[in-house]
């Protein structure tokens, strides 16, 4: 089974070495779906109210090489009440 690198960016870049098992697209978009619902939920999230994009993207390379296989990148914006 090829493995896919799963790395992330929220004010801190994270780079996979270690890879996931993933056959096809579906179990590379359930493990994205899984990584981001996780970050999303337990990681600090200052940087992202503060403007800066949380950012998921695999490789088939490990530490971030390579063309992206998948991307996701979620942003936040806060408007000033009137």
């Amino acid at each position: 089974m090829p493995l896919r690198y799963v790395h992330f960016q929220n004010g801190v870049t994270t780079l996979d070495s270690y890879g996931v098992d993933a056959p096809d697209m579906e179990t590379i978009r359930a493990e994205a779906a899984l990584t981001v619902a996780a970050v999303l939920r337990e990681d600090n999230l200052e940087t992202l109210w503060a403007g800066n994009p949380l950012r998921l993207w695999v490789t088939a390379d490990p530490d971030g090489k390579g063309k992206p296989i998948l991307a996701l990148e979620i942003t936040a914006t806060v408007a000033e009440p009137s």
